[in-house]
């Protein structure tokens, strides 16, 4: 049996408490990842890991619940193995994920950048979609705040840069402007966005308002969902814009 971890767990110390927390490698600097790890893509762009984001940029500590950009905290090492103990002193624990409040507060304060305020808007979409997310699910659709919410994203995005295309059809999708979505789809796309666009398009084309399920996708970092959305620049993946 192995000893190594689906993921090498990454250390980090929270500059409030100065305790330590940790979280998942990035899927695309792993040297390898298990087949059994599950990755779940959704039309939002979200790529889900055991109901979390799947490489989160913005975390809660878990021992004051102060909200970190996970690129602006120190890194203390890196845990590759079952067995292996945490050397570092203090307090160790798992990031835990924000939810629709943290998003909130942090948007009413100011998220101090236009990249943070597309993360951060972004992360607030997804996390009220996660009660749509169910087949079973009778979660009503978007509220005036929500709706809100996601025009306000629409509005950062560069129609000019394919995966923000993608990402603004899929807001006009959810929020009813069928037609808005089908005329963003209708540019040529990176043959990479290709699977989302057509998922999209399909649900577009049937009046589906609803966030769904695009694929699921394990093993290596490179094979079909990780060369989708995913965290990374503009240019490389769909929705995430990184930190650092």
């Amino acid at each position: 049996m192995s000893n190594m971890l689906p993921r090498t767990l990454v250390v980090r110390r929270c500059s409030a408490c100065r305790d330590f927390l940790y979280h998942y490698r990035r899927r695309e600097e792993s040297v390898w990842v298990p087949l059994f790890n599950r990755y779940i893509l959704w039309t939002d762009g979200k790529i889900s890991y055991c109901d979390r984001i799947a490489d989160p940029e913005l975390v809660l500590c878990p021992h004051c619940r102060g909200l970190l950009w996970v690129s602006e905290l120190e890194c203390h090492g890196k845990i590759h193995g079952l067995w292996q103990r945490w050397e570092g002193g203090g307090k160790l624990a798992c990031y835990r994920e924000p939810g629709v409040r943290d998003y909130t507060d942090l948007l009413e304060q100011g998220a101090g950048s236009k990249v943070k305020e597309h993360y951060a808007r972004l992360a607030l979409w997804w996390a009220r979609n996660d009660a749509r997310r169910r087949p079973s699910s009778k979660a009503p659709g978007p509220g005036f705040r929500e709706r809100t919410n996601m025009t306000a994203l629409a509005e950062l995005l560069d129609e000019a840069d394919a995966c923000h295309r993608v990402v603004k059809a899929e807001l006009m999708r959810e929020l009813g402007l069928l037609e808005g979505a089908r005329a963003l789809l209708a540019t040529p796309l990176d043959p990479t966005l290709l699977e989302l666009a057509h998922a999209i398009g399909a649900l577009v084309a049937v009046g589906d308002t609803r966030v769904a399920e695009v694929g699921t996708g394990g093993g290596p970092p490179g094979k079909r969902l990780a060369d989708g959305p995913q965290g990374a620049p503009p240019a490389a993946g769909c929705g995430f814009t990184r930190q650092g």
